[in-house]
């Protein structure tokens, strides 16, 4: 009963009736290997980053830390880890803002803390930094960019179709 509700609510039968067949992790992976080396390294430093986060962000903070901030960190992290492992494209550009302004504030974190001499600290954060970075490198690859929205570029002579269903003409000044 809860399956059908919640197939329902999020428009997921098939990956409910892949459960109910046995074969969830058949499509999972025939999904990931549809996925580009570049964006499957993105997602997985993405992670890797998010979860670093958590580590670093408990420590330093544990004063900060009550239950909605405990909840908007976890779905914050979880929400752009999904959206960017299932290839939204909507999720590829939050990541990347997010990514920004992560990466500047844990650049900040490892210049203060190697001039506190807290070498260990200092280079997990370092490494946050750098795991952030690359997400966001790989992210912007044109590899991940097809993948994230896989419509087929405009021709330079051909007649295109929109969404919308308009047919660009000859006299279309928007044909690239």
């Amino acid at each position: 009963m809860f399956f059908a509700v919640w197939s329902k609510y999020c428009n997921r039968r098939h990956w409910i009736a892949a459960v109910h067949r046995g074969a969830m992790m058949e499509t999972v992976w025939n999904f990931w290997r549809s996925v580009p080396t570049g964006s499957k390294l993105a997602i997985a430093t993405l992670i890797g980053g998010w979860i670093l986060h958590v580590v670093v962000y408990f420590h330093f903070f544990p004063a900060d830390l009550s239950d909605r901030t405990f909840f908007l960190q976890l779905v914050v992290g979880v929400g752009i880890c999904y959206g960017v492992a299932t290839g939204r494209r909507w999720a590829r550009m939050l990541c990347v803002f997010f990514n920004i302004g992560i990466v500047a504030l844990y650049a900040l974190y490892s210049m203060a803390l190697v001039q506190s001499e807290e070498w260990g600290w200092a280079g997990l954060t370092a490494l946050i930094a750098g795991m952030f970075s690359v997400s966001t490198v790989f992210l912007l690859t044109r590899d991940s960019a097809r993948f994230f929205n896989p419509q087929s570029p405009l021709s330079v002579n051909g007649r295109q179709y929109r969404r919308n269903g308009h047919e660009r003409g000859a006299d279309d000044t928007n044909i690239r």
